[in-house]
């Protein structure tokens, strides 16, 4: 199941034009990735893995810097995981920590495709998602809760005519139907779960407009 930064990101949203003029650089996510028997310990890999990372940038650069998170299926969870508060627990007991504020001011934008905590109804879904229906593992509500309130910017939504500015989820999620990660119990289509990198242009667009319109 999916690395946090992949096919899906390295090769179908961020290096190609236009991206090449904010001069990004783009890295994977050394975790095992692994699925079955190993899948809670390498979700605890990835989640203390990224967040050791946005916290050295952190604590590191003087200036820090914009990151654009993205990861599919595994990956996915791995990142909200990372970003989420200490309510989820990891693997072995305890529970993940928060990142610090500096680290979570750092994030502007954050897709993810196939989520296995992915539920209906949320802010940040995208509009083709499905509309009904959870994940394999769903995520607990405080945590969904903090995701909304720590990780929104003050602005108009992408596409937006209206006068006034909200507030505008940095993330997208995108969940379509009958896929098995993030639509339990639902009549599945194996195919739908590798199917996202044909649906770039949607992603692209949002991670453009978070990392444009508000700098």
């Amino acid at each position: 199941m999916g690395d946090v930064v992949g096919q899906f990101t390295a090769t179908y949203l961020l290096p190609s034009d236009p991206w090449n003029e904010y001069g990004l650089y783009v890295e994977g996510l050394n975790y095992p990735a692994s699925d079955g028997g190993g899948y809670p310990q390498s979700i605890t890999a990835g989640v203390q893995a990224l967040q050791a990372e946005l916290e050295w940038m952190a604590s590191h650069c003087a200036s820090p810097p914009a990151v654009v998170l993205a990861g599919h299926s595994q990956g996915a969870q791995v990142i909200l995981t990372a970003l989420a508060p200490g309510s989820e627990i990891k693997f072995g007991g305890g529970f993940y920590p928060t990142l610090s504020a500096r680290a979570r001011s750092m994030v502007r934008a954050v897709v993810v495709w196939g989520d296995p905590t992915w539920k209906a109804g949320q802010i940040w879904n995208s509009p083709d998602s499905a509309k009904t229906g959870q994940g394999i593992f769903p995520r607990g509500q405080a945590s969904l809760d903090f995701l909304a309130s720590e990780y929104r910017s003050w602005g108009w939504p992408q596409g937006s005519t209206s006068p006034n500015p909200q507030w505008v989820p940095k993330i997208r999620s995108y969940c379509y139907a009958k896929d098995w990660a993030c639509q339990a119990g639902a009549p599945i289509d194996s195919r739908i779960h590798s199917s996202y990198k044909s649906y770039m242009s949607d992603p692209r667009a949002f991670v453009q407009h978070m990392m444009t319109d508000f700098s």
